[in-house]
């Protein structure tokens, strides 16, 4: 019944607001938890443009330190930053791993580095819902300045989680 992370409110729109869009995931590794929170947007620039301002929480993998949990003042840092609705965290041999939804397309699977930009929305292997449907070419160079995924959906799959499958 604390409030542990304060944030603006969203800046456009009710209709223009869709809060499927914030992702919700987490993971452990040693002392720190990874929180995912995407831009919960239909059709709105102004959110969308969160996910690169360094002083929101929208479009960001968020790194919290366990050992502040038991205070009521929280630390967390932006671990990564260009997110568009990430679905899924997964670690790996102690690496993080994040499936996202792009727009029309554009699905991607990133691997997940500290300090990194994932480019949403200036980048993007996917199209804009409101022009006219075009095959997505994820062979282009649209990410330049920007962490490319590790794979991106061309047609649109609506990705939700990776997991891990061990067996003999």
């Amino acid at each position: 019944s604390s409030e542990i992370i304060k944030s603006k409110c969203l800046p456009d729109k009710k209709k223009k607001t869709d809060f499927n869009g914030l992702g919700s995931s987490n993971i452990h590794l040693n002392d720190k938890i990874y929180v995912s929170i995407g831009t919960p947007t239909q059709n709105s620039k102004l959110i969308d443009d969160l996910s690169q301002d360094k002083y929101s929480i929208f479009g960001k993998i968020i790194e919290i330190d366990k050992n502040s949990l038991d205070d009521l003042n929280l630390k967390y840092n932006i671990f990564s930053m260009g997110h568009r609705n990430p679905q899924g965290l997964t670690k790996l041999n102690d690496k993080i791993f994040s499936v996202e939804h792009g727009p029309k397309g554009g699905d991607e699977l990133n691997f997940i580095l500290k300090g990194k930009n994932y480019g949403w929305p200036i980048a993007t292997f996917g199209t804009d819902y409101f022009i006219k449907y075009t095959k997505t070419d994820i062979t282009n160079n649209s990410h330049n300045g920007f962490e490319k995924p590790i794979y991106s959906w061309g047609d649109t799959l609506g990705i939700s989680q990776l997991i891990v499958y061990k067996s003999n």
